[in-house]
């Protein structure tokens, strides 16, 4: 007798997904890919080279060339949807079209190769190129309104999920940069040492360049910033360890969080100093990048008091991708981590500017009159859902997208001169344009970022007050005793002059829980 056997839903995938791979390196040996323009130039001419199709790469991957672009174009359609129909999308992935094509092959390659989920990286991808960008640039808003690309980044999920590994190699060209600071300070400071040992006087003592610090003190933090006033990315791993730190050395007294609600927004901070001077930093730049488990994120939103709104201004990037995903033998693509690195190393290579009193003097992007218009519609949107609702605290988190939607405009733009125009980054004079595209594809990233607010803030148990409800229901729940039944709760309605259709939505509220089928038990405020 012969015994049927079935495969299961993962060797099914498995096969599709290398079917699909063989059918990609068929048509790349047809075509091979060339990562930048021939009339442009990377920082490191190497990569130049074809990339060789020997990594799996999915999605719209293997979407033939003469479709990608409508199927692009259907992907932007189908965004512009109505701000609640975005709230109703359970299943909202990053939107990695929007990236430069190197860093999208690069995206799918790593999560191939090395199970990276694709959010947690693409995530890690935008703070490492708004550390990159620091306060070289910022964009022009109505009039002298400027906006920096300052980001606060909270990959977040469960403890097994890899989240550190993600981040960590996103942004390892900034890494790559610290450490090229630091030999450069050595190289300075052993010249400056032979020459005072030599007897030259009025010389000035080297100090070393940074653009990323972690496990710092707030203090320590603006004292590097006094020095670095292009901006700093800080990097915690464990998110929630920075944030206890905050006044750790005041017992609790101090003002960090304040301070660091103040960098956010790159308003003026005093760096107060007991024996030395106290400068000012005029301009702040503080990217925010780290790790948190949910559990831990939610218990710390549940007991935070956020009449600061600090919760406004976090980033939550989490992941579709749930189930463990099995190893495999394949490895990374060097030659696409190699055009990644020299797209970000393209931006950190402006030289930054200062003006006469020694302080940053960025460069300006503006916008067209298309790409302007498209940004007010969204605005417009954004505000009357806005005044939609009566959550204040999800009315808080949406009124800073649209802060960060400026932000994510000076990234998806940086990006595109980065990849396409270099020759324009290494002009003194170099106007950066913002098309209608570039504010589009911003928009995108936005309303990832809105999504998964509501899925983190779905999850954090709500402080229900009596007064959210109508008049009707405080009698309603008042003249409730402390266990009743359905028959009791329609006698209080009927006596009240309510109907059974009201009395019915009255159980479904908060205040009110369903022990069992028919049965209740009046709540009270949660304080």
């Amino acid at each position: 007798m012969i015994q049927a056997t079935y495969k299961t839903d993962a060797e099914r995938m498995e096969e599709k997904n290398i079917a699909k791979a063989l059918r990609l390196r068929e048509a790349l040996k047809e075509k091979p890919y060339l990562p930048f323009e021939e009339d442009d130039y990377p920082a490191n001419p190497d990569i130049l080279e074809n990339v060789e199709a020997n990594q799996i790469i999915f999605d719209e991957e293997l979407i033939p060339e003469n479709q990608l672009e409508a199927y692009k174009e259907s992907r932007r359609n189908s965004k512009n949807l109505q701000l609640e129909d975005h709230l109703n999308q359970y299943s909202n992935p990053f939107p990695i079209e929007v990236f430069p094509d190197p860093i999208r092959r690069h995206i799918n390659d790593v999560s191939n190769t090395l199970n990276f989920p694709k959010e947690y990286y693409a995530a890690g991808i935008l703070s490492a190129v708004a550390g990159a960008i620091r306060n070289n640039f910022q964009i022009l808003f109505k009039g002298k309104l400027k906006s920096t690309a300052i980001l606060s980044m909270l990959i977040v999920g469960r403890s097994s999920i890899n989240k550190s590994g993600p981040l960590e190699r996103a942004l390892s060209p900034l890494f790559a940069q610290e450490l090229a600071y630091e030999r450069e300070y050595k190289i300075a400071y052993t010249e400056y040492k032979k020459l005072k040992h030599e007897g030259n006087e009025n010389l000035i003592e080297p100090t070393c360049k940074r653009c990323m610090i972690n496990d710092a003190t707030m203090e320590a933090i603006k004292d590097v910033l006094v020095e670095n006033k292009a901006g700093l990315t800080l990097y915690a791993d464990e998110y929630l360890s920075f944030l206890n730190s905050m006044n750790k050395y005041r017992g609790g007294a101090g003002d960090d969080m304040q301070t660091h609600l103040t960098m956010w927004s790159g308003k003026p901070i005093k760096v107060d100093r007991k024996k030395k001077s106290s400068p000012w930093i005029l301009q702040p730049f503080l990217n925010n990048a780290g790790t948190i488990q949910t559990d831990v994120l939610i218990k710390f939103i549940s007991n935070l008091n956020d009449n600061n709104g600090y919760l406004d201004r976090l980033l939550f990037a989490t992941t579709d991708t749930v189930p463990q995903r099995k190893w495999n033998g394949l490895m990374p693509n060097d030659k696409l981590e190699e055009q990644y690195h020299a797209i970000i190393k393209n931006i950190i290579n402006v030289p930054s500017r200062y003006n006469k009193d020694g302080e940053i003097n960025p460069h300006i992007l503006n916008f067209t009159k298309d790409a302007f218009q498209e940004l007010i519609r969204w605005q417009n949107e954004n505000s009357d859902y806005c005044n939609s609702l009566n959550d204040q605290q999800m009315i808080g988190i949406y009124n800073k997208l649209e802060l960060y939607l400026l932000r994510f405009i000076i990234i998806v733009a940086m990006l595109d001169y980065a990849y396409k125009h270099v020759k324009i980054l290494m002009k003194d004079d170099m106007q950066i344009i913002v098309t209608k595209q570039h504010v589009i594809d911003a928009i995108s990233i936005t309303e990832y970022f809105r999504n998964r607010a509501n899925r983190i803030m779905g999850l954090v148990p709500k402080k229900v007050s009596i007064k959210h409800y109508d008049p009707r229901f405080e009698k309603f729940h008042n003249k409730l005793p402390a266990i009743f039944t359905t028959r009791d709760a329609l006698k209080v309605g009927r006596l009240l002059g309510l109907s059974e259709r009201t009395v019915y939505y009255y159980l479904k509220c908060d205040l009110i829980k369903c022990v069992e089928k028919g049965q209740y038990e009046r709540c009270y405020e949660q304080q």
